[in-house]
């Protein structure tokens, strides 16, 4: 017997591939590296356990280098190498490239753990998810924590410039905060690779009165 999946027909005993293209070096390494650890300990598990009808699980990893046009390089090799699913990197800017190869293939993708709202069906296809929740939910935890459990009631922001993530988390706090009757007193900026934050400090030291919370 022959089972046939989007893509490829395989034979009963052949392994089904999920494919990795994920980073391995570079910074995003950090939050893909365990993520990637704990997917490859559970297709263990399970291919003890007899995998997944009838057919064992097999990660196929491409380092991706904390750089999106490898990411989806990466992405479209490990399709033609025969991957049925792909795990995308825990990132929307660093994990959407993979997962649009994915969908352009007719594949799932599943980002580890990307948490921009932009990383969804509406984005990026109707057969592309995370497992993360979206910085709605985490921004507005971080706010109803400071406003209603540490009772601050003035809060500060200097957000990342460099990620949709880390820019769309410093919005949401802003709109979660105002909206349980906080004051956001100042918003200031950083870039991804910036060395030190001293100007940012200082704008901060030179604000009437500090803030609550930073």
């Amino acid at each position: 017997p022959v089972l046939v999946t989007g893509h490829v027909t395989a034979q009963d005993d052949d392994p089904i591939i999920i494919g990795a293209p994920v980073n391995l070096t570079g910074w995003m390494a950090a939050y893909d590296q365990p993520p990637l650890d704990g997917a490859q300990l559970a297709v263990k598990k399970i291919n003890e356990a007899g995998g997944v009808l009838g057919r064992p699980l097999q990660i196929k990893v491409i380092d991706g280098k904390t750089d999106p046009a490898t990411v989806g390089n990466a992405a479209i090799e490990v399709i033609d190498d025969g991957a049925e699913v792909l795990v995308a990197p825990c990132d929307f800017d660093y994990g959407a490239p993979a997962s649009q190869a994915a969908q352009e293939a007719g594949l799932v993708g599943v980002s580890f753990c990307a948490s921009s709202p932009l990383f969804g069906s509406a984005t990026l296809g109707d057969k592309q998810f995370t497992v993360s929740m979206w910085n709605q939910t985490m921004a507005a935890a971080a706010a109803e924590f400071g406003y209603n459990v540490k009772e601050w009631k003035t809060a500060a922001t200097i957000v990342d410039q460099g990620t949709e993530y880390t820019k769309s988390l410093g919005e949401y706090f802003v709109e979660s905060w105002e909206h349980l009757g906080g004051e956001v007193v100042s918003e200031d900026t950083y870039q991804l690779n910036d060395m030190q934050a001293s100007a940012q400090a200082q704008r901060i030291m030179d604000l009437e009165t500090p803030p609550d919370v930073l």
